[in-house]
């Protein structure tokens, strides 16, 4: 879709089937179909060469590292190989005879190759690329000739054949891996906070992968509040042999933090490799969790997954004093019973559900609880949970004298209220390190007091937060614990969290001071930044909040949202050579990022990389200004300038050009067809401005057409093409998307948006010599 946004691919062959069979070339056989594929005006229509070779092979994994312009050493690659790509493409009767079909004259060196053929016979337009790399090392000055090669090439994929056309009218089922034969789930609850989970698994292996997915299981859990023990495991082969799992194939690993940070309790991983597992073997095994010390019992079990499924049943038996909430979502088919016998002080509840199909394993998946069969179970409530945990973390942030009176020093002489909270975050930032457990994978007992964290130097999210919050208060702030969710502020999230009162993972402090000048409804949140960020960014922008300790559930507002600017220069000259300048701004975390990223460069690596950005732009672009970076105000700024050869194509009277465009960032959509509903989780904020400096003696011919979507996805595109007196053609561009899940009945209309966005048309830009009297 890359090369071809409204291809429909109808089948591929790859050969040899055996892939370990190396004596044999790989080759991939691609046949589609596609409309609107021509960018067309009134006189002329262009047709981009849908080439995918400089896409797939080691070669085009090894141009990847050409990024600069000279090498003091060689280019050490490893390999000889290439690519070599057949198009052949049926076109209209209309298009039976081109004005200009693209040329190039070969290359042929002693350590590569290149060749590009054009040809048509009535109808049908043959292409043949050859690319080839002879050597698996390329010294200075072959490199330099490997760059001038890949030029040519990049300027030889540039070009298209042109045509005259004035006067001419303008759902499936899939194989698993697995059969999950049964999955038995059985809860004794003896108290709101302490409660003993038996889970069995049956399972056949059908496939390769298969084996690769399920020959292993990997249980995480943290000792000092849990306990976990695998029962029993049992690998039977197809032909009826049982082989049961040994001691030295049960391993414990520590977490990756644990050595790093001593004062929490340690997290484990309980790693089980099951024996002689092959295609017809059946996994079965049982697991035994006991959870105690928790806020509350939850649970939330879904009877539906990317695997078949024959039975699954789930059993919680619970006091009959307890208060418990359950939440169903979508049950039609499974079986519900509950069971209150009046010789017992528990109630029991079943759900069991059989011959469950399998969804289809697709990219950008919602929840399975969101979108599947659901049974949700709680013991507790928001409020009673806000609190609670509000208690702890308030008598952690109240025993902080070294806090108090270091947050003194840093403020003493600081008048600005603002740079009084950066002060602060900044010194948490730098001097106490991050690391440790989640919130929600510690009891709360684990929770450190301000002054351990300031003392020991290190700290989890948890206690980060506490300290900033004890630091704050000390000089003056009214600071607010929030608990951050990684769900955005949508409706169907909201209902869910009510619904199910599961801790959030990350703990953020916020401040609404009216001495920080916010806006309205705005709040700095503190936290998830470091040192680099602009204050008042947030990672969990836009996701649900819950507000301590009244429990408030709301959308996390930042004062400085994610958004970003962009504006390229194209200078073009009657020959095509053109002077690019891009200037980028940058908005909320993406200003953190970036700030961190060249903040920590080294004079030598800041080159290294400028020159592969260049190289992104072209292989024969050439700067004419230095990198300029610029993160002491906001918003920040990157901007350079680079004068490229040829980037604008001169054929005959003709001169064309592919304007950058930043429309395929909005959706990236690869399949045709979809069965589940698509969840589109990040937001989207970016404008564009391309301002085309056109050479005199030249009119504009053909340029995009001006382009508004709305109503889809919760997006909005608007862009927007004028051309001024002065010769110059302007394309404006704004992308907006909130997050959302789109239905799959939706997904077609997406799909024609992405086309739509995606086609050579919208940054497609001819000119032609204006006709003089002699």
């Amino acid at each position: 879709k890359r090369s071809i946004p409204t291809a429909k691919v109808k089948d591929v062959t790859i050969q040899p089937g055996n892939m370990q069979d190396t004596s044999t070339n790989l080759s991939a056989r691609v046949r589609f179909e596609a409309e609107d594929l021509l960018v067309r005006g009134d006189e002329i229509a262009m047709l981009p060469l849908p080439a995918m070779g400089t896409r797939v092979g080691m070669v085009n994994f090894i141009i990847g590292k050409t990024g600069l312009k000279m090498r003091r050493y060689p280019l050490k690659t490893g390999y000889a190989c290439g690519v070599v790509e057949h198009i052949t493409l049926q076109l209209d009767s209309s298009l039976s005879t081109p004005l200009v079909l693209p040329e190039d004259a070969p290359v042929d060196h002693e350590t590569h190759q290149w060749k590009l053929d054009t040809a048509q016979t009535g109808t049908v337009l043959q292409i043949t690329s050859d690319f080839r790399l002879h050597a698996a090392e390329f010294d200075p000055v072959a490199y330099l000739e490997l760059k001038e090669t890949l030029k040519r090439i990049e300027r030889g994929l540039r070009k298209m054949p042109v045509y005259d056309v004035a006067g001419q009218v303008r759902q499936s089922t899939h194989a698993t891996d697995v059969l999950i034969e049964d999955i038995d789930m059985d809860l004794e609850v003896s108290s709101a906070g302490e409660w003993t989970e038996r889970r069995t698994v049956r399972k056949r292996i059908l496939t390769y992968a298969g084996i690769k997915a399920h020959s292993e299981l990997k249980i995480p859990y943290t000792p000092a509040w849990e306990e976990v023990s695998l029962e029993r495991a049992v690998v039977t082969s197809a032909d009826g042999e049982a082989t049961e799992i040994s001691e030295g194939e049960i391993n414990l690993m520590d977490a990756s933090w644990v050595g790093s940070a001593a004062r929490y309790p340690p997290q484990k991983t309980m790693v089980a490799s099951f024996p002689a597992v092959a295609i017809g073997s059946t996994v079965e095994y049982t697991v035994k969790r006991v959870r105690r010390d928790r806020p509350h019992f939850s649970m939330r079990q879904s009877f539906r997954g990317t695997e078949s499924l024959q039975r699954k049943q789930v059993t919680v038996r619970v006091p009959l004093s307890m208060d418990l909430t359950i939440h169903r979502q979508l049950l039609d088919g499974v079986d519900e019973r509950i069971f209150r016998s009046a010789d017992s002080d528990h109630a029991t509840y079943a759900w069991e559900a059989k011959h469950i199909q399998p969804i289809k394993p697709e990219e950008l998946l919602p929840p399975g609880w969101l979108m599947h069969p659901t049974v949700t179970l709680s013991s507790g409530s928001w409020r009673s949970y806000a609190k609670s945990l509000y208690q702890h973390l308030s008598n952690a942030a109240s025993d902080a004298k070294e806090a108090r009176s270091k947050a003194d020093e840093l403020v003493g002489d600081i008048d600005d209220p603002t740079k009084q909270v950066a002060a602060i975050r900044d010194f948490v930032a730098i001097r106490v390190r991050r690391v440790g457990p989640s919130l929600t994978s510690q009891p709360w007992s684990a929770i450190s007091p301000a002054d351990r964290t300031l003392e020991d130097a290190y700290g989890n999210t948890t206690d980060r937060a506490i300290l900033l919050y004890a630091m704050l208060d000390a000089v003056g702030f009214s600071p607010r614990f929030v608990l951050a969710s990684r769900r955005p502020a949508t409706p169907e999230f909201e209902d869910s969290l009510i619904a199910y009162p599961a801790t959030f993972g990350e703990l953020l402090v916020r401040l609404g001071d009216r001495s920080l000048g916010l806006t309205e409804g705005r709040y700095i949140y503190l936290g998830d930044t470091d040192q680099y960020a602009v204050l008042g960014a947030s990672a969990h922008d836009d996701r649900w909040g819950l507000a301590l300790p009244d429990a408030l559930i709301e959308p996390i507002a930042a004062s400085h949202t994610d958004r970003s600017w962009t504006e390229y220069r194209l200078e073009i000259d009657a020959s095509g050579d053109t002077t690019y300048t891009l200037r980028h701004m940058l908005y909320g975390t993406s200003f953190g990022a970036e700030n961190r990223r060249y903040s920590l460069m080294r004079p030598e690596a800041r080159d290294r990389y400028f020159q592969e950005m260049v190289g992104k732009i072209s292989q024969s672009a050439v700067a004419t200004s230095e990198l300029e970076t610029d993160f002491a105000g906001y918003p920040g700024r990157i901007q350079y300038s680079v004068r490229i050869p040829e980037y604008a194509i001169r054929e005959g009277a003709f001169l064309y050009v592919a304007i950058p465009s930043d429309l395929n960032r909005v959706f990236r959509l690869r399949s045709d067809q979809r069965s589940n509903p698509m969840f589109l989780a990040n937001r989207v904020a970016a404008q564009s401005r391309v301002t085309v400096e056109i050479p005199d003696g030249f009119e504009v011919v053909l340029k995009p057409e001006d382009i508004r979507l709305e109503g889809l996805a919760d997006a909005r595109i608007e862009y927007a093409v004028r051309q001024s007196e002065s010769n110059t053609l302007v394309v404006e561009t704004e992308m907006a998307r909130r997050p959302s899940i789109v239905p799959a009945v939706d997904y077609p209309r997406l799909l024609d948006w992405q086309r739509d966005l995606s086609h050579m048309r919208t940054r497609m830009v001819v000119l032609r010599k204006r006709h003089t009297d002699s």
